[in-house]
Order: C-alpha cells, then structure tokens, then sequence
C-alpha cells in the first residue's frame, strides 16, 4: 500500500503481504487460482443451458391410466446418443440438459407395445408429451410338452392314452406268454431227445 506522508509516497508493509511474501508467494497462488476457477463456474453455467432443453412426459394405457416403471429412452436421430429414465409414481419422466435437436422417444412397459414418438428439443418450452400404449397383442400359439406317460399332453386325449397303455400292456402280456410258451417248447425239445 503506499501512502502519502509529507508530500512524498512510501510504501507501507501489510502483515498479510509480510506472510504471502514470507511464504514464496504459495498463498497468492493459491487464492488467484481459486478465484480463477470460480470465476470460470460462474461464468460457465449459464453458457452450458444455451444450447440445451428439457423434455418431459408421461405415460399412461389406453384408458389413462398411470404407467409407473416405464422403460423411456430418448435416442438423438443424428449422433445416436440414447438418454434413459423411468416414469415416477405419477407416471411422469423427465430429460434435462438435452442438445438441441430431433430425437426418437421410445417407451416399454411388458405386456404392452412398444411406442416410438418422433420429438424436436429446441429453444422453445415444449408442453408435457403424452405417451399412451397400447395392450400387446394375445400369443398365437402355445406349446405344451410333457415326458412323463402318466401326464397327457395338451394334443392328447386322456381316452386315447389309457388305450395305448392298453395296448402297450396287451402287447407286453403276449410277449410274455410266447417266451413261456418258447422256453417250455425248447425245454420239450430238449428232453424229447
């Protein structure tokens, strides 16, 4: 600081310089760097939402019914960059800080169609999207296997089975009775000799 005294400037020593000095100046560094840092943050912050928007929603059944945990994604059209989220509590989603530009919004719930909405983010503050889905279609087939005998398959008839059984048993039975029959007929053959 320099001070004026009888007409001629002096400098007067300040005991916070005395200790910057005494220090090598590590401090002054120190406190110019930081203020350097915050001055960029400041300045920074309102530079990054230029060029940035928001995009929210939600998303509901053909009856408007909430739809909480839905899987929703919003895809750029030109990079590819994929934003992801879930529907709250009150079916709502929200994406922040997004580039501006064209994006695909595309929303899964199971046991309902996939819905793929063609979006803009830009300057303008868009109202809330509305993404309604609709019920998946039924299966067209269902498949039924079983490998236990003793459970008929969706195809078979519980009449037909017990037959078969019957027959197999039938068949097993005359088996059984002309081996009886072959053995006594051999051992015949054998004494008759």
């Amino acid at each position: 600081m320099i001070a004026a005294m009888h007409g001629q400037l002096r400098r007067v020593p300040l005991p916070c310089r005395r200790f910057a000095e005494g220090t090598g100046g590590i401090i002054a560094k120190i406190i110019s760097r930081a203020m350097a840092i915050l001055f960029s943050c400041l300045l920074a912050d309102p530079a990054w939402g230029q060029n940035t928007g928001a995009l929210s929603g939600t998303v509901e059944d053909a009856t408007g019914e909430y739809m909480i945990g839905a899987d929703v994604r919003l895809r750029n059209q030109i990079t590819g960059q994929e934003f992801s989220t879930s529907s709250d509590e009150e079916s709502q989603f929200r994406f922040d800080r997004v580039a501006f530009g064209d994006y695909l919004l595309i929303v899964n719930v199971q046991g309902f169609k996939s819905a793929e909405v063609s979006v803009k983010v830009g300057e303008r503050k868009e109202s809330p999207i509305r993404v309604p889905l609709q019920i998946a279609g039924s299966a067209d087939s269902v498949t039924v296997s079983a490998n236990s005998e003793s459970m008929p398959t969706a195809g078979q008839n519980i009449d037909v089975i017990e037959l078969d059984r019957c027959r197999s048993q039938a068949f097993e039975l005359q088996f059984e009775q002309s081996l009886v029959e072959s053995k006594a007929n051999f051992a015949k053959g054998n004494l008759g000799h």
